[in-house]
C-alpha cells in the first residue's frame, strides 16, 4: 500500500526543499546495492542506517552506512532490530567517532506505510532523513531520492531534498574502472591501467575535447551555428588561464617532466625489488 494515499500524511515527491542540500558518497550506494542482493527470506526491502555530518547551514553529507535487519514483533508488525543497531553503531564509533547517525535508507521507489512506521521510530541524534534507492534500475539508472519530514500545522509531509553524488579525486579512478565494465561483453576480469596507460588515456580525452571545442568555434565563426554567450564566456575564462608559451618550449618542458616521471617510476620499482630480495634473504638466514 502506498503511503501517499493516507489522508493524515502527504508525500510531496515533486516538491523540493532548497534550504537543505544532501551529498552522498558512492560507497553508500554500493553498500545499499549489495544489501539489496542479500535480503533474508522474510525481508522485502533493504533497510539500514546512514552516517555522516550535518552542518549548521543545512548541508548534509552522507559518508557511510550499515545494514539493519528487520524483525517481526507483536501483531506481525515489522520493525528494525534496535539491539543490532546499537551494537553496530558502537563498533562504528570506535572507528570514526566524528560521524553521527543522520538518517536511514530503504530500497523502493515510493514511501509506503512500512517506511513511514520505520521513519517515525528510527533512533537518530538529529531529525532523520530518508534515502530512497530504487534498485530495479528502471531506464538503466539508479533512482536516488532523499526526503525529510516537515511539519506544517496538523499535517506531516515528506519533502524531497536536492541530492547529488560526491566523491573524492582518489575515488574517481575506481569509479572509472567500474563504469568501464558495462562495455565488457566477454565477462573478462578488468585490468587496472598502468601510469603510462592512464597518461595516454587522459591525453586522448583532452585531445577529443579540444577537437570538439574547435569544431564548435569554427561553426560559430562561419555562421553555420548560432553562438551561445554562456559558452563563449566560459571558453574565454578558460583560455585566460593558459600560459603564453610557444609549442617548442611546451614540448621541451613536457618531455623533461616526462623523463622525471620515468626516473621516479624506475627508482620505485628498483626499491621494491631490493626490498623483495632482502626479505627472501632474511627468510633463508
Amino acid at each position: 500500500m502506498s503511503f501517499i494515499n493516507d489522508p493524515n500524511y502527504i508525500n510531496l515527491q515533486t516538491s523540493v526543499n532548497h534550504s537543505y542540500s544532501v551529498t552522498v558518497n558512492p560507497i553508500v550506494l554500493f553498500s545499499i546495492l549489495d544489501h539489496s542482493l542479500r535480503l533474508r527470506e522474510n525481508e522485502t526491502i533493504a533497510v539500514g542506517a546512514l552516517l555522516g555530518n550535518k552542518s549548521d547551514n543545512g548541508e548534509i553529507e552522507i559518508r557511510n552506512s550499515f545494514p539493519i535487519p528487520l524483525k517481526t514483533v507483536i501483531d506481525d508488525e515489522v520493525t528494525i532490530d534496535k539491539e543490532y543497531f546499537k551494537e553496530m553503531l558502537l563498533l562504528h564509533k570506535r572507528v570514526n567517532s566524528k560521524e553521527t547517525v543522520i538518517g536511514w535508507y530503504s530500497t523502493g521507489n515510493e514511501i509506503t506505510e512500512l517506511t513511514n512506521k520505520i521513519h517515525n521510530t528510527f533512533p537518530s541524534e538529529v531529525e532523520p532523513v530518508l534515502l530512497l534507492v530504487d534498485t530495479t534500475l528502471n531506464d538503466k539508472k539508479l533512482g536516488i531520492k532523499v526526503f525529510k519530514r516537515s511539519y506544517m500545522g496538523s499535517e506531516n509531509m515528506f519533502l524531497e531534498l536536492p541530492c547529488e553524488t560526491k566523491y573524492f579525486e582518489a575515488e574517481n579512478s575506481g569509479l572509472d574502472i567500474i563504469s568501464s565494465s558495462k562495455d565488457n561483453t566477454d565477462n573478462e576480469s578488468l585490468k587496472i591501467l598502468s601510469d603510462m596507460d592512464n597518461l595516454e588515456k587522459s591525453i586522448l580525452q583532452i585531445q577529443s575535447m579540444l577537437e570538439r571545442v574547435s569544431h564548435y568555434v569554427k561553426q560559430v565563426v562561419s555562421g553555420q551555428r548560432e553562438g551561445n554567450n554562456v559558452i563563449g564566456r566560459y571558453l574565454l575564462d578558460t583560455m585566460s588561464f593558459i600560459p603564453n608559451i610557444n609549442a617548442h618550449d611546451f614540448e621541451k618542458m613536457f618531455n623533461k617532466h616526462l623523463q622525471d616521471l620515468l626516473v621516479v617510476v624506475y627508482l620505485a620499482n628498483l626499491t621494491r625489488s631490493q626490498l623483495a630480495i632482502a626479505e627472501k634473504l632474511q627468510n633463508v638466514v
